[in-house]
């Protein structure tokens, strides 16, 4: 995954900003990839269950969270 590097350290930064109450805005070129992906950690770092996540994550954008190597990694993330 070409962006493995940066998405910890992204969600992190966005995990802190919520918590400060800050809005965030997440979004990449189809708007689902990676926005799905990296909203999925987000909340999976906030303590929702992957099926959680699954569900929110693709109530809002069904497409997100269907490329198998983004799922893959987001089933491997570690909270």
């Amino acid at each position: 995954m070409p962006y493995k590097n940066n998405v910890e350290s992204i969600s992190t930064k966005c995990k802190t900003d919520i918590q400060q109450k800050q809005t965030i805005a997440i979004h990449c070129k189809g708007s689902t990839g990676r926005t799905g992906l990296v909203a999925a950690l987000i909340l999976n770092s906030a303590g929702y269950t992957k099926e959680e996540v699954y569900n929110l994550v693709q109530g809002i954008r069904p497409k997100a969270l269907t490329i198998e190597l983004q799922k893959e990694y987001f089933e491997s993330f570690k909270v």
